[in-house]
């Protein structure tokens, strides 16, 4: 064990632990005593009430004002982390982590989440001008800035978040048209 010492002295009966710089968790994991403050600011929320940044990836930039959902790949794992220079919050797909942290001892992760739970959780996204519309429905409003699922999404590059903007691709537009009637996607 690398976080207790058992510390004996020779001919006695009495034993004793040293901790090394290291806290237990509630749920049974060891943290770094570096992690400490991180996780003393966090312990006593859950996944969904911590503010937190989803990191998706996009090629074409350009589409950005348009993004209407995201779009995580089916069976890949995702991690919501606590970034200890920038003491934010962050999901991002799990065998990525390396691509953005050369160190582990830059964050902590806090939850590991199955693709399954981030469908349908609502962002706020980048530009809000739809929601500030008039000539669009508070249903319509409802119902988009949505993660949804997709299979095209992988690990290979980016964060295994998608930005998705359905006017301009087919990907896009078929992962939102598994949600919506063809003639509401289209819209």
């Amino acid at each position: 064990i690398d976080y207790v010492e058992l510390v004996e002295a020779e001919n006695t009966r009495w034993y004793g632990y040293k901790v090394l710089h290291a806290v237990m968790t509630d749920d049974g994991d060891v943290m770094r005593f570096k992690d400490l403050l991180a996780y003393q600011q966090i312990q006593k929320h859950t996944l969904w009430d911590l503010p937190m940044h989803i990191l998706a990836w996009t090629t074409t930039p350009w589409t950005l004002p348009s993004n209407m959902f995201l779009a995580v790949g089916n069976e890949i794992d995702y991690v919501q982390i606590f970034d200890l220079q920038t003491q934010e919050y962050y999901i991002l797909a799990e065998a990525l982590l390396s691509s953005y942290y050369k160190e582990a001892e830059q964050y902590v992760v806090l939850y590991k989440i199955q693709w399954k739970d981030l469908v349908g959780l609502q962002y706020k996204p980048l530009y809000d001008f739809y929601h500030q519309s008039d000539t669009i429905t508070q249903e319509y409003k409802d119902k988009v800035h949505r993660v949804l699922a997709g299979s095209f999404v992988s690990t290979e590059s980016g964060t295994g978040i998608v930005h998705i903007a359905p006017a301009f691709g087919q990907d896009d537009f078929e992962v939102v048209a598994q949600e919506f009637p063809r003639q509401d996607a289209k819209d």
